[in-house]
């Protein structure tokens, strides 16, 4: 007995005929091909970042520039998290070499700039993040 089974993608479509011995076996095959499914768009929204509350305040910090955005985005930014996924929340930042700072229109008690700063380790990857006065 032949199936055929047409996937559409991306306007582009694929056609794939299987040979199937009994009709028993076709449901089994639909039940695996669907649940191969499930697990590759749950890995692909995990991957994408799985924080759409992280991202909205990306967004809202690179408009604003608001501290309580950059707070939130601190505050949620998942240790070992690599520089381009901190470019693409926040944007282009003011970059010392081993740390980024990005920083909000206001300053603090002591009269220093107030933004935030992440330091990254040898490979790459924020270690240490925080939000406050930038007194240098």
């Amino acid at each position: 007995m032949m199936y055929r089974i047409s996937v559409a993608h991306n306007n582009l479509f694929v056609s794939n005929v299987f040979t199937v011995l009994n009709e028993t076996s076709m449901p089994s095959f639909v039940l695996f091909f669907l649940r191969g499914l499930a697990t590759c768009a749950l890995l692909g929204l995990c991957l994408s970042g799985c924080a759409p509350e992280l991202r909205q305040a990306g967004k809202r910090y690179q408009s604003t520039q608001q501290a309580a955005d950059l707070q939130t985005v601190v505050d949620l930014l998942p240790s070992g998290a690599d520089s381009s996924r901190l470019r693409r929340l926040l944007g282009v930042p003011i970059d010392m070499g081993f740390d980024w700072r990005y920083l909000v229109d206001s300053s603090g008690p002591q009269g220093c700039v107030v933004g935030a700063v992440f330091h990254f380790d040898e490979q790459g990857k924020v270690d240490q993040q925080w939000v406050g006065e930038i007194c240098e």
